[in-house]
């Protein structure tokens, strides 16, 4: 059958725009049965035990619509670890500023329930889910990206579905005229960022597939960017790390509370020497919980 592997995909309100998808696995925990005595035949079947899905895609980091209106991620980056926090920064009864950071590991994570539609018909329906990484990409010239991996539980799925919501139109940020606060080396070419989380099943005997859900259980934050060469050696602080994108009133921000350089390797880049650093992100004290801190903003 063609395929464009093109997928609708329904998180609350939002039906985002996805691309690099990975296809849902569901994947079952199989149990051999015992053998046969009158046959000696070693098993005679499988049973089916725990069940889950894995799943991802990558959508554009966007522009808010309207102020008040929720960022198109926002329930992913919660499923991600992080906590939530909206403002009402010109005093208009709107919030206007979503501020998305990290959280103490081990609070109970936050779940996200997912519908995905293939262009072929078939639909999967995934509860509970939690991020276990998230990929945000920003370079130079092409759209902002981030990538999620998640797995959850299954629900349903079906050669046909339907999902209905709010098509994301909004316009990504493209890497370009961005500030940058004055730990961040210039004139590089792509900044990356790596949420990896450890996820726990949940176990639930009166759950049909077993598992009732997911908690993170453990976060690592790591990134990396390739500036014109620079000196750099491992554990030196890049101060006041942060990259605003867009203008004021319209913006989305990526800082760091310690970032602190974990490996610099020099490379030829046609002709060009960069230096390749590898990143680590930290809290900025014990408790503080500001390792990364996200900011959407939009204000009319």
């Amino acid at each position: 059958m063609p395929i464009r592997d093109i997928w609708k995909i329904g998180i609350g309100s939002w039906i985002i725009e996805a691309f690099d998808i990975q296809r849902p696995k569901v994947v079952v925990d199989t149990i051999d049965r015992a053998g046969n005595p009158a046959t000696l035949l070693q098993s005679t079947g499988i049973f089916a035990g725990k069940k889950r899905v894995q799943f991802g895609f990558s959508t554009y980091g966007k522009h808010l619509g309207s102020e008040g209106q929720n960022p198109v991620i926002a329930d992913l980056l919660k499923a991600a670890g992080l906590t939530e926090t909206k403002q009402d920064t010109d005093s208009d009864s709107t919030d206007d500023t979503f501020i998305y950071k990290t959280a103490a590991i081990g609070d109970a994570s936050t779940f996200v329930d997912v519908k995905m539609m293939a262009d072929t018909g078939y639909y999967i329906e995934i509860n509970d889910a939690v991020v276990t990484q998230v990929r945000i990409i920003a370079k130079v010239g092409e759209p902002l990206i981030f990538a999620f991996t998640l797995v959850g539980t299954l629900v349903s799925e079906a050669t046909s579905g339907t999902i209905t919501g709010n098509y994301d139109t909004q316009d990504p940020f493209i890497v370009k005229e961005i500030t940058l606060g004055s730990g961040v080396p210039q004139y590089f070419n792509a900044f990356e960022l790596t949420i990896d989380n450890t996820v726990a099943e949940r176990v639930d005997p009166s759950a049909a597939a077993g598992v009732l859900g997911h908690f993170i259980t453990k976060q690592s934050i790591e990134g990396s960017i390739d500036p014109e060469f620079v000196i750099k050696h491992a554990a030196e602080e890049l101060a006041s790390f942060s990259i605003l994108l867009g203008s004021t009133g319209d913006s989305i921000e990526i800082a760091g509370g310690k970032v602190l350089v974990k490996d610099m390797e020099p490379v030829e880049d046609n002709g060009l020497l960069r230096s390749n650093i590898t990143l680590g992100f930290y809290d900025s004290a014990s408790g503080a919980n500001d390792a990364l801190t996200i900011t959407i903003v939009k204000k009319e």
